[in-house]
């Protein structure tokens, strides 16, 4: 397999994982973007600890259990991951409108087979709209828009949180 002669040699530049990382020099002069222009120059890859808590997020981990797994104390680990994760998601091209327009669209479409059967036997099938899915790609796409109103129950929340300490001092 010949080498790409504009890419380094695969050794010279990949993560932990042995994936290749396109460096944010290369990505702008394939755009030709100058250095003050460059969209990229503020990307910086994830740390091993940044890593390790988007993997345990990625694994269905609580974010209190995720922080504690990856060494955090307190909840800034999520601040700075959630600060990369966008720069990283465009770097892949799954820009805001590319997610939109190839994969939410698509799913407010959405339709299903249904099958019919007498005695075992399928005797009709029909195409028709699938709603759960058409459902779910909408209140995706409203959330998306802010167009929900703000959740009183978690303001609730908010304030049912609130520990008050009463310290009776004296006879």
């Amino acid at each position: 397999m010949a080498q790409d002669e504009d890419r380094p040699a695969r050794d010279d530049a990949t993560n932990d994982d042995g994936a290749y990382i396109v460096p944010p020099d290369e990505q702008d002069a394939a755009l030709g973007a100058s250095h003050d222009d460059s969209r990229f120059q503020r990307v910086r890859l994830l740390t091993s600890q940044q890593r390790q808590l988007l993997d345990g997020l990625l694994r269905g981990l609580d974010a209190s259990d995720a922080l504690r797994e990856a060494g955090y104390k307190g909840r800034a680990g999520l601040n700075s991951l959630r600060n990369k994760i966008p720069d990283i998601m465009d770097r892949l091209g799954l820009t805001d409108e590319a997610l939109i327009d190839k994969h939410l669209t698509p799913l407010l479409y959405a339709e299903e087979t249904q099958f019919f059967q007498k005695d075992g036997i399928v005797c009709d099938q029909r195409t028709v709209a699938a709603l759960g899915i058409r459902r779910a790609a909408l209140d995706m796409a409203l959330k998306l828009r802010g167009s929900y109103a703000a959740n009183e129950d978690a303001e609730k929340e908010k304030l049912r949180d609130i520990t008050v300490n009463i310290v009776h001092v004296g006879a």
